[in-house]
């Protein structure tokens, strides 16, 4: 099982591909187990909880699934892109009001909650001179207003509003994702 949590919540993604949805407090499930469309995906199952507890997301391997984490509803299905390899990563902003993904073919996309339509252009590691690796991991700043997204290769720093690169790319050698935002 493969678990986040928030002060309020607990998520668990389940041997079976359920989600469990349990308060923090007292343990208790919230909603009946969610059961995605298809199998989820990832040796470690690309899976995310939104910081304020209302949202869970998922990857399986054509979509990523977003649920209202209170009623177990289905709320939006976001669509890969056609050269779909496998999902990486799901990352909600700090204020839960976007949600991030990056998969195989090196693409990392904000959509909005809980609609799912894209908030911005694709930021492809194609933005990253020399990019032939994935995407190692994507980080917002504390206040929600930048998104590092790391390759093997440099990093991006995007304003999270556009997706556009602020600064030039920062070489590999000076990556250091955690250090930059803890």
């Amino acid at each position: 099982a493969t678990a986040e949590k928030n002060s309020a919540v607990i998520a668990v993604v389940l041997a079976d591909d359920t989600i469990l949805v349990l308060d923090a407090a007292t343990g208790a499930p919230r909603p009946a187990r969610i059961r995605p469309p298809d199998r989820i995906v990832g040796r470690t199952p690309a899976f995310g909880l939104s910081p304020d507890g209302r949202w869970v997301a998922a990857a399986g391997r054509t979509s990523v699934w977003l649920w209202d984490a209170g009623s177990g509803e289905l709320r939006a299905t976001l669509p890969s892109g056609a050269n779909l390899r496998s999902w990486s990563d799901i990352l909600f902003s700090p204020d839960s009001s976007r949600i991030v993904t990056t998969h195989g073919d090196r693409i990392t996309q904000m959509w909005t909650v809980p609609d799912g339509l894209p908030a911005t252009d694709p930021i492809r590691a194609d933005r990253v001179e020399g990019s032939r690796n994935g995407t190692a991991f994507q980080k917002f700043s504390a206040d929600g207003r930048r998104l590092l997204v790391c390759y093997l290769s440099g990093t991006l720093v995007c304003d999270a509003s556009t997706g556009v690169p602020v600064v030039p790319r920062i070489p590999a050698a000076l990556n250091f994702g955690d250090e930059i935002w803890p």
